[in-house]
């Protein structure tokens, strides 16, 4: 059941993203690949300082652009460019496109935008934390779900099962860390 739920929501995720992205002008796509060394921002050599809110941070990223319009469609873009201090755990698009096996318009076009607010809200905490800061704790509670375990196993910096692979991107209202998985919540 946990299973079928899991494929559930990866559909509603891709469906919502392909609805907002459909109602665009159509944009060219890039094979882009998302490795743990993508710098978050415009350029390589660019520093890990607040340029934007957390909103604008993902916006500026290539590796972000499905998260960045999930965060539009279900209205989360508000929330994330308010004073908070918030922390997002960005699931990469990799790990967003993972989600759906055909990669198609087979995607049912009736989304359940609630459902992936939720999803969304899961990868969400109220306060500002950096990634030493998340290493000395056992556990973070999302806005939404149960909280997020952390694990530090040969340096890297889990939550749950998502791997931070890029982390401590400071935004003005907070952090963006990079996940390479969707995190859902119970």
């Amino acid at each position: 059941m946990k299973i079928f739920a899991h494929i559930l929501l990866s559909l509603l995720i891709i469906g919502t993203v392909s609805c907002v992205k459909s109602k665009e002008e159509p944009e060219e796509k890039s094979d882009i690949e998302f490795e743990s060394d993508v710098m978050v921002g415009k350029e390589d050599n660019e520093l890990r300082i607040g340029d934007g809110n957390i909103y604008q941070t993902v916006g500026d990223n290539q590796a972000l652009a499905i998260l960045h319009n999930a965060l539009r469609a279900t209205g989360l873009d508000s929330l994330l460019s308010q004073e908070g201090p918030y922390t997002l755990f960005a699931p990469s698009d990799l790990a967003l496109d993972q989600l759906s096996p055909n990669h198609d318009d087979a995607v049912p076009g009736s989304v359940e935008r609630e459902e992936l607010r939720k999803i969304l809200m899961h990868h969400v905490v109220k306060g500002s934390y950096s990634d030493t800061e998340i290493a000395n704790m056992k556990e973070l509670k999302p806005l939404y779900g149960n909280p997020l375990k952390v694990i530090k196993v040969d340096g890297t910096l889990t939550l749950d099962s998502a791997a931070l692979v890029f982390s401590d991107r400071e935004a003005d209202n907070g952090y963006v860390h990079i996940v390479d998985e969707v995190l859902f919540p119970e």
